[in-house]
């Protein structure tokens, strides 16, 4: 990539790492001053947000990227156009929580609490939806450094607002409410400078600019409508069927390691571009060695952290969350099983092949069986069955979907799609470290939790790294990581 194209990358990766620092400091800190009930109303708030803002923006923002690079004559009001619609869909969903959605999800959620709480974020969404655009548009016009300042600046001010309101109140409604107060005023900030950038062109939008602007999102906008409910299906079934308390313990367990998607999202953008003109070449042979180097090298780092926080579970939820979380750790081992999954770049495949209406199939097919099964199990077997289908159904339903199109686009066997050999010599080495790690542990077990955390690392991280450099996957001399891959 270029370094241009490099710096842009990176900054999207900023925004979406901060905003998860965000959401992970203010979860540890209300974890501690509130009771499960009062914790469970915050994160249930924010879930349905979550999980309606995609049905809403219908992917108006991604089409930014095709229709502002570059153009020269109307900014303005191809800007305004996405702005409108997506406040016109914030507006939908604050009109649906005021008159009678909030009951009847407080209702569903069995949480009285959500009815003032989910009212409370109706302005939320009619403002910061629109602000959604702000990345694709800076970015597409180039304020790439503009839009990295705004990014830290706008997060540690939301961040500190929450954590000093909390602080002299400890209620949830005040916490939801700084939430809300510092989103809408860096929203709008965000809106000023979005105009500032775009400022050349009339105000008025049109209603063909807006129904070509939705043509080209919609498929995008569905992909994203899929994804974000097959994500947080699991959760919304939990708090359907289970006490506010129990999804307290759920929500903090059942989650993807921070900063995972960014590494992965990041890998992917690389390889598509590399992907796409090997393709293009016709050099399946190089396509099949990329996918193996890019397969081992993020593996080199996700499965042994795998086996690492699967090993220290516990002790991180309490570090995390607070000793009444501990029961989390159960919900968070089954979670961190999906983490081999994330080194597959089958998607950046079939994106660079033209198969992207194949990458919508793998939810469409994945999500009603994770709907249905969840549904069932969390009725009659309790919370960490959601977990465990979740699971269930990315390895036997959506690992192996994605491997029938990749052998059918590459016309590969499963056999030459998967370094087997180095794969296994890397599960020896991370079974190997975590044996030396119980053993170090049955050796001295602190009772300090911190103490504990630090104490693992040295007996994980240590032997493993000793045996990566004698097998030649890390140069220590030249300070390169994977460089013998």
């Amino acid at each position: 990539m270029t370094q241009s194209r490099t710096l842009k990358v990176l900054t999207l990766a900023s925004g979406r790492g901060l905003t998860t620092v965000v959401n992970l400091v203010a979860a540890m800190v209300l974890a501690r001053l509130f009771t499960k009930t009062e914790y469970a109303t915050y994160r249930q708030t924010f879930l349905v947000y979550r999980f309606s803002a995609p049905l809403l923006m219908l992917g108006l923002p991604m089409a930014l990227y095709y229709f502002l690079t570059e153009e020269s004559n109307k900014p303005r009001q191809i800007l305004m156009e996405n702005v409108l619609m997506l406040f016109m869909g914030g507006s939908l969903l604050a009109l649906f929580l005021l008159l009678g959605g909030a009951d009847y999800i407080a209702y569903r959620f069995s949480n009285p609490s959500l009815r003032h709480t989910l009212k409370l974020i109706a302005p939320y969404a009619i403002i910061v939806l629109p602000a959604t655009a702000f990345g694709p548009t800076l970015i597409s016009r180039n304020r790439v450094n503009v839009a990295a300042i705004y990014n830290f600046v706008s997060r540690a001010f939301t961040l500190g607002t929450v954590l000093i309101s909390v602080f002299f109140l400890r209620k949830v409604m005040v916490a939801v409410g700084a939430m809300v107060g510092a989103s809408i005023l860096t929203s709008v900030i965000a809106l000023f400078l979005m105009f500032h950038t775009c400022n050349k062109g009339p105000w008025h939008p049109t209603i063909s600019g807006m129904k070509r602007q939705l043509s080209y999102s919609f498929p995008v906008g569905l992909s994203q409508i899929i994804g974000t409910m097959s994500r947080d299906i699991d959760k919304i079934i939990v708090s359907s069927l289970c006490a506010p308390s129990v999804f307290a313990g759920y929500i903090n367990g059942a989650m993807e390691i921070p900063f995972i998607g960014i590494l992965t999202g990041s890998v992917t953008s690389v390889l598509v571009v590399d992907y796409t003109k090997l393709y293009r070449e016709g050099k399946v042979d190089e396509i099949v060695r990329l996918i193996h180097q890019a397969m081992f090298k993020t593996g080199m780092v996700l499965i042994p952290l795998m086996f690492f926080l699967f090993l220290i579970a516990p002790e991180i939820m309490v570090v995390l969350f607070g000793s009444k979380y501990a029961i989390s750790a159960q919900f968070f081992r089954v979670y961190l099983l999906l983490l081999p999954v994330r080194t597959l770049t089958f998607g950046a495949i079939l994106r660079a092949t033209g198969r992207t209406w194949a990458i919508l199939g793998q939810p469409l097919l994945t999500l009603p069986a994770n709907a249905i099964f969840s549904w069932i199990g969390v009725k009659y077997y309790g919370p960490l069955a959601a977990a465990i289908v979740t699971v269930v159904t990315t390895y036997c339903l959506a690992v192996p979907y994605l491997i029938f199109w990749i052998q059918k686009v590459l016309k590969i066997s499963v056999g030459k799609l998967f370094p087997w050999q180095r794969l296994f010599y890397l599960l020896l080495c991370c079974m190997l470290a975590s044996l030396l790690t119980l053993v170090g542990l049955h050796l001295w077990h602190p009772e300090d939790s911190i103490i504990l955390l630090l104490w693992c690392g040295l007996l994980f991280w240590l032997p493993l790294l000793l045996i990566y450099a004698k097998l030649g996957w890390v140069d220590f001399h030249k300070i390169t990581f994977f460089s013998a891959v």
